[in-house]
């Protein structure tokens, strides 16, 4: 398992001149003193730099590598950190002038050690203490995916998410479950029942007939024509019912028509809240390089040393390009939070150009015979070609994340056909009172358009009904797909977790002894969190916040990380705490001290403290097992050193 042999720090935040430590041959562990603002946590950053490749909380911070050279170093001395581990592998890491880094170890094997050490837990602050405990259930969800390796799981799950969604706002599949309500709204007006079957269509219609005292009988689509044909051969002015037939369906589709452009126009007003977001191009314009970048960072994590890009094969400095991807990650996962928020109006968007669309297309070609409106009928199927390119194009920009603006001379065209479709509506409607029609001839019409608005009704439910069920069988499909490997992730998940938990609990107890908290555990909340629960004053509750002290929250980030530490560390024996005690009692130290010796006595601990109190402690109960302990000064121009300790004097360990 490996430790630190020996460290040297030169040039490298606080530390203007070398800065070494030998750790001995028996990778000693070692607590280092120094008061607030001596430059102690500068061994802490060097370390974390050289394994990591940035330092977390001065990455945060947007500082990065500006803040890593020492401000008082000149342009030709070195900034650099050297580990050499107990295997006698070696590596320097150096900062130049230019903030580029170069890398340089003995072997490819010492660059891999360095990835494996990466993943692991090794680095412990004070500001991190408390962090993951008052973070959000999803937040820690998401931490201790990190920490146990479940990240690609995670991908792979978000994905199946992403797929179940966009089945479930596809436009056909909306569309359809609008026109499936419309039609059943239609039938059970015409009949107070759901025709649900052909069989069901036809039995009704043979009922209609019967009424009317036709002893006429459909049972397909031939015989329906033939029952239609004989009833307009039931009066010697066939051709007049005809055209009044036809007059009145174009006037109900000249209605329809009139009422889906309306709707479209307001429909097309509602997306201005996407477009708003969709035009913020410093973020927007590269979501679609989302799933690269994801790559990408993949590729890069897995980069050991060098100074060539792995995609261009260019030379380019990689802590660079790994902390831009990881900016640019971030970005993308904002953004697309609020890009779903408003899709919704666009997928509307999408629906109602589909059912204008399906409007104008009742038009093409069935009203040929009506010679004083083929105008309007022609101009309705041009407006019908355009709606199909508009449909397309939004479509497709939408795909593509980008701001969706329909041109204006569409918008012209509409109002004009409305417009024409007006003044058609009333012509027609006085065509059809002129026409001349008998008491019988009408309720001959009556029956026919009766029959023909059932067939059409059901006609269009069955056909959007099959449409949404298969979405729907997709969906479910999909959705039990999810919710299965959701259960296995959450099972497989909580196992880890209760691993976890017996160490998080065993070490929570050590620090509390007699209080009223206690069964410290992780568990899953909900589909997406995970949280501590405990059991105060024998009854179990969360989160930890309802009832602990900061003392108590403190305590619970320290012992997760030791716990998470123990469980997932596999190459490394190795833990940096950089004032994890702040904020603990006098007792509470001691028994920190305790577990630490007892718990991770073949560990090698850097222990960083600006309290002398606890100095002491570790004086008087770790040193005798064979720790080491540093006193770090500062000097204004020269910067951090170590002092001879007492320690040394006695026993000449370094």
């Amino acid at each position: 398992m490996i430790k630190i042999r020996k460290l040297s720090i030169a040039g490298f935040r606080g530390a203007r001149l070398a800065l070494p430590l030998d750790f001995t041959t028996e990778h000693r562990s070692l607590a280092v003193f120094g008061e607030n603002a001596a430059g102690k946590s500068t061994i802490t950053d060097a370390i974390e730099w050289f394994i990591n490749g940035k330092v977390a909380h001065l990455w945060r911070e947007d500082c990065k590598e500006a803040s890593l050279r020492n401000v008082l170093l000149n342009p030709a001395d070195p900034s650099e950190v050297t580990i050499e581990f107990n295997d006698s592998s070696t590596g320097t890491k150096r900062l130049n002038p230019d903030l580029s880094v170069n890398d340089r170890s003995q072997s490819t094997a010492f660059g891999g050690l360095i990835q494996m050490l990466r993943n692991e837990s090794c680095f412990l602050r004070h500001a991190q203490v408390a962090e993951f405990v008052q973070s959000s259930k999803s937040e820690k969800r998401k931490a201790v995916a990190s920490i146990i390796g479940y990240e690609s799981i995670t991908d792979f799950r978000n994905t199946i998410q992403s797929t179940l969604r966009a089945l479930q706002r596809d436009s056909h599949y909306t569309t359809a479950k609008l026109r499936v309500e419309e039609e059943k709204r239609r039938l059970l007006q015409l009949t107070g029942k759901l025709l649900t079957s052909p069989q069901n269509l036809y039995k009704q219609m043979n009922d209609e007939l019967s009424r009317a005292g036709f002893e006429l009988r459909i049972s397909d689509k031939a015989s329906y024509q033939a029952v239609v044909t004989e009833l307009r051969a039931k009066t010697n002015r066939e051709d007049r019912i005809a055209k009044k037939l036809l007059l009145d369906d174009l006037a109900k589709d000249m209605g329809a028509l009139r009422a889906r452009i309306a709707a479209l126009k307001a429909k097309s007003a509602s997306a201005s809240g996407y477009n708003e977001l969709v035009t913020e191009k410093s973020t927007l314009g590269q979501i679609h390089l989302q799933s690269f970048l994801g790559s990408g960072a993949r590729v890069l994590d897995a980069q050991v040393g060098g100074s060539q890009c792995p995609f261009c094969l260019g030379p380019y400095d990689l802590h660079k390009l790994r902390a831009e991807v990881e900016r640019r990650l971030q970005a993308i996962a904002h953004i697309t939070r609020k890009l779903e928020a408003v899709s919704g109006a666009v997928e509307a968007l999408l629906t109602a150009i589909s059912e204008t669309g399906a409007a104008c297309d009742r038009f093409h070609r069935r009203y040929d015979e009506l010679a004083e409106h083929r105008t309007l009928c022609e101009a309705i199927d041009r407006l019908s070609a355009e709606i199909r390119r508009l449909h397309a194009m939004v479509r497709d920009r939408f795909g593509r994340h980008e701001a969706i603006a329909i041109p204006d001379d569409f918008f012209s065209a509409v109002r004009a056909i409305g417009d024409l479709a007006q003044k058609h509506q009333e012509a027609v409607a006085a065509q059809s009172d002129a026409l001349k029609i008998t008491d019988s001839e009408n309720q001959l019409i009556l029956l026919i358009e009766r029959l023909k608005d059932l067939r059409e009704a059901f006609y269009h439910y069955d056909r959007n009904s099959k449409i949404t069920a298969s979405f729907e069988s997709q969906i479910f499909s999909l959705g039990t797909v999810f919710d299965r490997f959701v259960q296995v992730q959450s099972t497989a998940l909580q196992n880890v977790l209760d691993r976890i938990s017996g160490d998080v609990g065993r070490f929570y107890k050590a620090l509390h002894p007699s209080e009223n908290v206690d069964r410290v555990r992780l568990r899953i909340v909900g589909e997406e969190g995970i949280e501590f629960e405990y059991y105060f004053h024998g009854k179990p509750t969360h989160p930890p916040m309802k009832y602990l002290s900061e003392s108590h929250l403190n305590s619970l980030g320290v012992v997760l990380f030791l716990a998470s530490a123990r469980l997932f560390n596999r190459r490394s024996r190795i833990l940096v705490l950089d004032d994890i005690a702040t904020g603990f009692d006098l007792n509470h130290r001691e028994r920190l001290l305790h577990l630490i010796k007892e718990a991770f006595s073949d560990w090698q601990v850097i222990l960083l403290t600006h309290e002398g109190s606890w100095l002491e402690m570790v004086r008087r109960e770790l040193v005798p097992a064979g720790w080491l302990v540093k006193k770090v000064t500062c000097d204004g121009n020269d910067g951090i050193r170590i002092e001879p300790s007492e320690q040394e004097l006695v026993h000449g360990a370094l």
